[in-house]
């Protein structure tokens, strides 16, 4: 037998052994990222309209940064239906509004005690359906009326007591039945002199074009509403506790917090550098201004947290 080999099958001999360990590196590489230097993907669900969207993609940059994976899934139209999919498993970490976790999801009477409130909830949602209650937000997603500027100054409008003097004089723009809902809760707390000259229903996009027009003079607002960045409308401040507390509170799993405890001080971390007002500004910006609810995330974050 000839001990020697041919030159051609040298090469194809060398080529072979070169493929044979790239394979066995590249498998031995893919392991020991699977293994823990990449950390695990994370699934953000949220409401379908401008601020689940935004706080979901703060939620998910802020994730990101801590080296784990973000996905999203931001199609849930109902609270109910968020709920459930949390519980279920479908995502991981959403938003929702301490009213609605309260009455909607819990089934409890409204109170209008914002420690009580969040306390409950806090409680129930861990002990009924595996499910953490982070720090509650800084921002109150509630009611409160507005007015147009020039009507504050003309008829010395601060406070509702304020406007319960003049309101007989003012017609109202409600956005479905408010008043008809409110009224008489409303007049226990301020007397029965509040009340509205006429009240007429008007879609919720264009009660505040009404306002500034003259052809209204208060309707009720959510405190996130962009139009309250619109320096011509005024924003009435409560004598006392009015309304149901709706403050942003971030849930997450218990289970994904079992497996990865660091989450629950990087959202946590998020949520404390947001206010009131960079909620306003940052839903002005998607449904006045038209940007892209990602892009506006991301300006701020990067302006907020990793500046």
């Amino acid at each position: 037998m000839n001990m020697k080999m041919s030159h051609k099958k040298l090469i194809a001999l060398v080529l072979s052994i070169i493929a044979i360990l790239s394979v066995s590196l590249g498998c031995c590489s893919s392991e020991a990222s699977d293994s823990g230097d990449k950390k695990g993907k994370i699934t953000i669900g949220g409401r379908d309209w401008a601020e689940p969207y935004i706080l979901s993609y703060l939620i998910g940059f802020a994730l990101e940064d801590a080296g784990y994976t973000a996905d999203y899934r931001l199609d849930i139209g109902d609270s109910l239906l968020l709920h459930n999919a949390l519980v279920k498993g479908d995502f991981d970490i959403t938003t929702n509004y301490s009213g609605t976790l309260y009455e909607s999801v819990l089934g409890h009477t409204p109170i209008y005690d914002k420690e009580e409130e969040y306390n409950t909830i806090k409680t129930e949602l861990k002990d009924r359906y595996g499910v953490a209650v982070l720090n509650e937000s800084n921002i109150n997603n509630s009611y409160a009326m507005v007015v147009a500027r020039k009507t504050a100054e003309k008829y010395n409008i601060v406070k509702t007591s304020d406007l319960v003097k003049v309101s007989s004089q003012f017609s109202f723009a409600d956005p479905g039945v408010f008043w008809q809902r409110e009224k008489g809760r409303l007049q226990g707390l301020y007397g029965k002199e509040f009340d509205w000259k006429s009240v007429n229903t008007f879609d919720k996009g264009l009660r505040y074009k009404a306002l500034l027009s003259g052809a209204v003079d208060v309707t009720i607002a959510f405190t996130t509403d962009a139009e309250l960045n619109d320096p011509e409308i005024f924003r009435v401040t409560d004598d006392i506790p009015t309304y149901q507390p709706y403050y942003i509170i971030p849930l997450v799993r218990q289970e994904l917090l079992k497996k990865y405890p660091d989450v629950e001080e990087i959202v946590n971390g998020i949520f404390a550098k947001l206010t009131e007002a960079n909620m306003v500004n940052l839903n002005y910006q998607a449904t006045v201004e038209k940007k892209d609810y990602k892009d506006i995330a991301r300006a701020w974050y990067d302006a907020n947290v990793r500046k």
